[in-house]
């Protein structure tokens, strides 16, 4: 008389480590996972998956697998081009106005300011557009030169002149 044999399903997850979404895997006991396409992340290039959160043991798509396991992305940053600004529109706005910044290697943005004051709302569009609203509190001037707007990512920053509407809740 023959056994039956049964074959659960195993789940191979993976953790892209912040990059893009990997779909999880079922795979039958003892089968093997299908290698998924690389994720992507800003800034980064993929290395290859491992078997463990500390990221030292890579893994081999020929491993059998016989226990749920979750691989884990491993990823080599690159430095980003600094972002360019190439200008405004319109070119001069108040306190509280919305206003577009053009330029390149915007994507990783993390923070506007109008000479020293902070945007607290900003959209990075594109990598080459951002949307902000002109702060309250935003200077007219910067140590007596024109003033200037920055876009800071985690890496460097860019500037560029920009005009400043007369409004009462300016310091001038």
């Amino acid at each position: 008389m023959g056994r039956e044999c049964h074959h659960p399903l195993q789940l191979a997850s993976q953790n892209s480590n912040s990059g893009s979404t990997v779909v999880s895997q079922n795979v039958t006991s003892g089968g093997v996972a299908t290698e998924p396409p690389p994720p992507t992340k800003v800034g980064s290039i993929f290395v290859g998956w491992y078997s463990d959160a500390g990221l030292i043991t890579p893994f081999s798509f020929s491993t059998p697998i016989v226990a749920n396991i979750t691989l884990y992305a491993k990823w080599t940053t690159v430095p980003l081009p600094a972002p360019t600004i190439a200008g405004f529109t319109p070119t001069s706005r108040a306190a509280g106005s919305s206003l577009t910044i053009t330029g390149t290697n915007f994507t990783a943005a993390t923070s506007v300011m109008f000479n020293t004051t902070l945007a607290t709302t900003f959209t990075v569009v594109s990598a080459t557009r951002i949307t902000a609203t002109v702060p309250v509190g935003a200077t007219t001037e910067n140590q007596g030169h024109f003033p200037y707007f920055l876009i800071i990512t985690e890496e460097q920053e860019s500037e560029g002149s920009f005009a400043m509407e007369s409004n009462d809740s300016w310091i001038k």
